[in-house]
């Protein structure tokens, strides 16, 4: 039976008598190298900055949706007031008919966010890409860390945004921010000037210069809030208002009546005029009788909504109000469908089945609540594996588990692959000791039936089709490697990260490779304990010398034998909690496993972070941008180095080349992936 965990909710409340603040239990490594990659490939275009920090904002509000869903909002955030009057009024053009305001910190600050939906935020913000990692660059943040409230103004609101500003209030980097632009002036990518910002101060304007896109301006006000916005007048009057130097003055009254309602508390929350939005055919939302739309989601105890739509004279607000109910009944048949394959969609569906509809004058409201509790016992009941049996959990398993064999020390092991674009398999240092290469195996299966008999696979060693892998990383101290494979299995299935570690009296399971005559083997037993650990390993292979051990570590009555070392230890859901250690000498039925955490550690470490290289061929007088950035070298064979990336990461570059033909131009255009540590070649002629 599974053991379900003291609810993080009542520890939540716990947290708040006891008077304590919420401790930030994972940090992301950072990335230091955005002034050497400017200094490399340029800086931006301003389009796609503007599209990428546009497309930033729109994730950090889509990564508060799924958050604010299941969890309830750190203590101490700022009073309503004091968020409109501080963060947002002073900043908003005069123009403004549509806002949007995200207490993001709120959010990402709470308890069951870090315990739920942080690795799943995590794993959002690499899958941005390199472009939306290059405007983070810029911003020289960490939006987990660093990013406090997000306030989004514009005019109108519509598929191509051109007319907006954002204001990003957190923690920055002055003297890093400044670096970055000098780069980019510099390498004739932009403008920099300095602006009166109140005070005897100035504060820089950083103008994008492209001739191949629109310009974008970006100012930094303070170390805690940045500006950016396609129109150079928007930025200087938010400068302006400010100092002091200009008085707020919003044009449009209904709006400035509804700003003053509105609940700066929320921690989401939204006020836009009609008029000013458009749905995806262009039409105005005014032509279809809505005036406004104020309101927002609120994150305390419960999980609650309070929208209002306000419609003109014309519309019948108990059609809209019963049109209304049949959207969300729709809305709730799709939210449970989705559910079934996307578990943090689970809280979504408790509060719109909560939403009632009720319609007061030319006002409908959508409003309701759902308690903390509830919230969480949906996400529990909506867990990958939560109701997975051992069979299953092995069947799952299995599929990313790998024999390592290396040559070059005649011994091997077992392993997981951890991550499927970057071919990333983990294992343990002793296992491959330092050696540069090894060799990998797959399960077989034959008529649906897992081989574990060991011979088909000494045959696949000896015929060639075993998968190269070359170690990328070892970590002596935590007794843990990285190889990166040359190909995938077909079959073959990334295994996932725990977000956590386990805790005493947690159910485990363990795949490996065994010498007892099969492979495959599995094993479960109990936590005992999780702890810090120092002690002395042997490795395999009697030439190299025994590894001291310094890392947090799982100790399990799961048996385990020689050839299982490097392999998965999987909690009930079958995330990857450890990976198989060995076992002490002097203790009976007790087991070691590195502890995820020690895994998480080593991926996110800077020390192991490597260059990827681009070779792209063009003629010689080819002009060449990445990612809309131009380059500088010349030839017929450029060669551009990015600076260290993560190993558990994948990444794309847009490269564009221009060049005459016979009186004729000649464009090319070729997107590519690559990996860190690995060299790519393109031929664009």
């Amino acid at each position: 039976m599974r053991i379900v965990r003291e609810s993080a909710w009542k520890r939540v409340r716990a947290t708040r008598e006891s008077g304590h603040g919420l401790a930030w239990l994972d940090q992301l490594a950072r990335l230091d190298q955005g002034v050497k990659r400017r200094a490399k490939l340029g800086t931006s275009s301003s389009r796609g900055i503007r599209a990428r920090a546009y497309a930033v904002c729109r994730g950090l509000l889509v990564a508060f949706v799924l958050g604010s869903a299941a969890v309830a909002s750190a203590p101490g955030s700022a009073a309503a007031e004091d968020i409109k009057a501080r963060l947002v009024e002073p900043f908003l053009p005069d123009n403004t008919t549509c806002l949007l305001v995200a207490n993001v910190r709120q959010v990402l600050d709470h308890a069951l966010v870090r315990e739920y939906y942080h690795p799943r935020l995590r794993h959002w913000l690499d899958s941005l890409g390199v472009e939306a990692e290059m405007v983070l660059d810029v911003l020289d943040v960490d939006p987990l860390r660093d990013i406090d409230v997000v306030v989004l103004a514009a005019p109108r609101l519509q598929s191509d945004p051109k007319d907006f500003l954002l204001v990003i209030h957190g923690r920055f980097s002055e003297d890093r921010m400044r670096a970055v632009w000098q780069a980019g002036v510099q390498a004739g990518a932009g403008k920099l000037q300095q602006v009166p910002c109140g005070r005897g101060k100035t504060c820089p304007l950083y103008e994008t210069a492209s001739p191949k896109a629109e310009t974008a301006f970006w100012s930094l006000l303070d170390q805690n809030t940045a500006l950016l916005s396609p129109r150079k007048e928007y930025v200087l009057e938010a400068i302006a208002k400010r100092a002091g130097q200009r008085k707020a003055a919003l044009n449009s009254e209904l709006f400035r009546e509804l700003l003053a309602r509105a609940d700066g508390a929320q921690s989401l929350w939204m006020v836009f005029l009609g008029a000013s939005v458009f749905d995806s055919d262009g039409v105005p939302l005014e032509k279809l009788g809505v005036e406004a739309v104020s309101g927002g989601m609120n994150l305390q105890d419960e999980l609650s909504v309070d929208v209002a739509v306000h419609f003109g004279p014309d519309a019948s607000p108990e059609d809209e109000a019963c049109r209304a109910r049949g959207d969300l009944a729709k809305a709730q048949a799709k939210l449970v469908e989705a559910s079934r394959q996307w578990w943090e969609l689970a809280p979504l569906v408790k509060l719109v089945d909560a939403v009632q509809v009720t319609s007061e004058g030319q006002v409908v409201t959508l409003r309701g609540a759902v308690p903390g509790e509830v919230l969480e016992r949906a996400i529990q009941e909506r867990l990958p594996g939560s109701m997975l049996s051992s069979r299953d959990i092995y069947r799952n398993v299995v599929r990313s588990t790998v024999l390592i064999i290396v040559p070059e020390l005649a011994s091997g092991g077992s392993g997981s692959l951890i991550h499927g674009p970057a071919r990333l398999v983990l294992t343990n240092y002793h296992v491959v000791g330092r050696a540069r290469q090894a060799m990998v195996l797959f399960p077989m299966y034959h008529n649906g039936r897992l081989v574990a008999e060991r011979e088909p696979y000494e045959e696949a060693m000896r015929e060639g089709r075993a998968i190269r892998a070359r170690v990328l990383a070892r970590d002596p101290s935590r007794d843990l490697a990285l190889l990166r494979l040359d190909r995938l299995a077909p079959d073959a299935q990334a295994l996932p990260l725990a977000p956590r570690s386990v805790e005493v009296t947690d159910t485990v399971h363990v795949v490996g490779n065994a010498d007892v005559g099969a492979l495959w083997v599995y094993s479960q037993g109990i936590v005992r304990q999780v702890a810090r650990q120092q002690f002395r390993a042997h490795a395999r292979h009697e030439e190299h010398p025994p590894i001291d051990v310094d890392a947090t570590v799982v100790l399990a009555d799961c048996p385990i034998n020689a050839g299982d070392s490097g392999g998965p230890l999987v909690n009930d859901r079958g995330e990857l909690v450890g990976v198989t250690q060995g076992q002490r000498e002097l203790a009976r039925r007790v087991s070691v496993f590195i502890d995820v955490s020690e895994v998480r550690a080593m991926l996110e470490d800077p020390r192991f972070y490597q260059p990827a290289v681009v070779l792209i061929r063009v003629p010689r007088d080819a002009k060449v941008w990445i990612d809309g950035a131009p380059t500088q070298q010349r030839g017929e064979l450029r060669r551009f180095q990015t600076p260290p990336l993560s190993l558990a990461r994948t990444f794309s570059y847009k490269i564009e080349a221009i060049w005459n033909e016979n009186g004729q131009q000649v464009m090319r255009e070729r997107h590519i992936d690559y990996l860190a540590g690995e060299t790519v070649e393109i031929d664009l002629r």
